[in-house]
């Protein structure tokens, strides 16, 4: 199966924020990056959308936060001939990570803040919730405002998601940057990532980090959030995933070449994790790749 290019968007920003509210037949961007983070909101419009690893389905409203350099795309449903009835709508703030100049991110104030936008937003950051309705409506505003008055606006805007937490991140396979500062999270992981197709043993993990099993699986989840366990199912099904897409080996195939020994582990963690079945992952993959190889 051939791949579609992922293609590369120069953005040349007159000015320090790009603000757009969109409204097309229907979103037709191809999967693409830039340099720019990308806040969006979906006011009309349904289908797929990809953000990193992520693959979910989008409506009227979706909130979603992209990262400079994360491939990214929103994909509507469209029936063939249908074109000219599908109508989209969408309000997109487009800001590079320096908008407000490098100086301003070493603030002490602006530390939740430069980590939303440098370390969380490459993952793809969905507001939900209560907040989600907040920004919306001040997304609504912003378009109507001077340019000063909008640079005062998305700063307030990113204080309120780095302050909440009604947001979760989209790409489930992605370590951040302070987890990996760690030593002996960092010894954990890598670890994984060379040996995750084998049978992974506590006991060697905890050799190799120079600690009890029993104090590291405390250490790890606390520094992490998440279990040794946990972060091996997500660098097992992010390869998955990638096998589903660049290949055309069995679903049976794929789960005992990521080190799933039961079909039906592997079938209930992916579906647990990525929220689809294996099968439905590669047939909507494919089918968007294709249309993006024709287009």
């Amino acid at each position: 199966m051939k791949r579609a290019s992922l293609i590369r968007i120069k953005y040349s920003l007159t000015t320090t924020l790009d603000v757009a509210n969109d409204e097309i037949p229907y979103f037709y961007n191809p999967l693409h990056y830039h340099p720019e983070l990308e806040l969006t909101l979906v006011e009309r419009s349904s289908g797929i959308r990809i953000v990193g690893d992520s693959f979910e389905a989008f409506g009227p409203g979706d909130l979603v936060l992209v990262g400079s350099q994360t491939p990214h795309i929103w994909k509507n449903e469209v029936a063939p001939g249908k074109e000219k009835n599908a109508h989209a709508k969408a309000i997109v703030i487009k800001f590079l990570p320096d908008f407000a100049g490098s100086s301003f991110w070493q603030i002490p104030e602006m530390q939740k803040m430069k980590e939303l936008v440098f370390d969380l937003s490459p993952q793809g950051v969905k507001i939900e919730g209560k907040l989600r309705d907040t920004i919306a409506e001040k997304m609504q505003l912003l378009i109507k405002k001077s340019e000063a008055s909008q640079i005062i606006s998305l700063l307030e805007i990113l204080s309120l998601i780095s302050d909440s937490g009604e947001y979760r991140m989209l790409s489930k396979f992605q370590v951040t940057k302070q987890e990996k500062k760690d030593d002996k999270v960092n010894t954990v992981i890598s670890f994984l990532q060379t040996n995750y197709q084998k049978t992974i043993q506590l006991e060697k993990l905890a050799t190799k980090a120079c600690m009890h099993k029993n104090s590291l699986c405390q250490y790890f989840k606390r520094k992490t959030g998440k279990t040794i366990f946990e972060v091996l199912h997500e660098i097992r099904l992010k390869q998955a995933c990638d096998l589903l897409i660049d290949t055309n080996e069995s679903i049976e195939m794929i789960s005992s070449q990521v080190g799933y020994f039961s079909q039906t582990l592997f079938n209930r963690k992916f579906k647990e994790i990525c929220g689809t079945t294996p099968l439905h992952y590669r047939k909507m993959r494919q089918k968007i790749e294709t249309e993006e190889a024709k287009s």
